[in-house]
């Protein structure tokens, strides 16, 4: 699913960024969209971001779905009724759309006149906003697909079958100089499979934090705490170091991930700590225009909605892009 303020991304002489050749190739896997109902947040987001244009922001939220032969129903719904029973919709969708609106998307037996003053609106009046792209079962110069689920995964998280860099990484790099230049709040975020975060080599410096679970209700700073000693935390970092040394090398990936994103906790401890990213308190309180107990009412309280709520609030912090995997 892809929000944007804006359709096109103005990319400067100074920003680092992949080639498109290498880029798609990274990425196609895809960005696969959920049928999420969206909702449009007017206010301006207070964080810096680079990202846009004429001082505009742009936001994408990656969902991985688990969908196969069963997302012609709703996404590239343009098919035979054998595959497709509901057929596609007729009217709503706006221009440009080509990936198929499935029927399913356009119903509103949900929208209730209090979600619609909310700001929310049937799926497939936001097509335009959603980018669906399918799994690939093959690297561009193999002969022949593989169809395996496990090599299709890593696939989608880097591009190819054991790739040195998840999708969020090579983001995360493509937008290094919007941290130096003109800081961003938080970087990219995975909540989901770490692969998306993976980084080896010379991208291990921009491996994204990955997040377990969808809330910040009982963060405590991760070990920051003044009444610590002034050995602990060094204490913490050498057991990390020494876990990292002794582990064999194809397991170190995944530990340096988890080093990676206790740095990160430690940097942006502030913002984590913040009533915003507190998103099952059921506060009344308006948060860049919109309530927590607004945000649940309008997505739900199923674990995907919750990362769907979360990512609009760390949205709002400046964080460009969240990842998250749903079942």
């Amino acid at each position: 699913m892809k929000q944007d303020a804006d359709q096109k991304t103005k990319q400067t002489s100074e920003t680092p960024k992949l080639s498109r050749r290498k880029f798609l190739k990274a990425s196609a896997a895809g960005v696969i969209a959920a049928g999420f109902p969206s909702i449009f947040i007017r206010n301006e987001a207070l964080a810096d971001n680079c990202l846009g244009i004429d001082g505009t922001v742009r936001h994408v939220l990656f969902i991985r779905l688990n969908g196969g032969f069963r997302f012609p129903v709703a996404f590239n719904s343009d098919v035979g009724s054998a595959f497709n029973p509901f057929g596609t919709v007729s009217n709503g969708v706006p221009s440009g759309v080509e990936w198929g609106v499935g029927s399913l998307l356009a119903r509103t037996n949900f929208l209730t006149e209090d979600l619609s003053n909310l700001g929310l609106r049937p799926v497939h009046e936001s097509a335009n906003r959603i980018t669906v792209l399918p799994t690939i079962d093959h690297e561009p110069d193999a002969p022949g697909a593989d169809g395996n689920h496990t090599t299709g995964l890593e696939r989608y998280l880097t591009g190819y079958v054991n790739g040195d860099a998840g999708i969020f990484t090579r983001l995360y790099r493509g937008l290094e100089s919007c941290y130096s230049d003109n800081p961003l709040k938080l970087p990219p975020f995975v909540m989901g499979a770490n692969g998306m975060a993976r980084g080896l080599g010379h991208w291990a410096p921009y491996r994204p934090p990955v997040l377990s679970g969808a809330t910040f209700d009982r963060f405590q700073g991760a070990g920051i705490d003044p009444d610590n000693p002034p050995w602990y935390m060094p204490m913490v970092h050498g057991a990390d170091e020494r876990r990292l040394i002794r582990a064999h090398p194809a397991l170190r990936s995944n530990i340096e991930t988890y080093m990676s994103t206790r740095e990160a906790v430690q940097q942006y401890t502030a913002i984590f700590g913040s009533d915003a990213l507190k998103i099952d308190d059921n506060s009344e309180t308006p948060i860049h225009g919109i309530s927590n107990r607004e945000l649940s009412a309008v997505f739900g309280n199923t674990s995907e909605s919750r990362h769907t709520r979360l990512a609009l609030r760390l949205f709002g912090y400046g964080c460009p892009a969240v990842y998250f995997d749903q079942g």
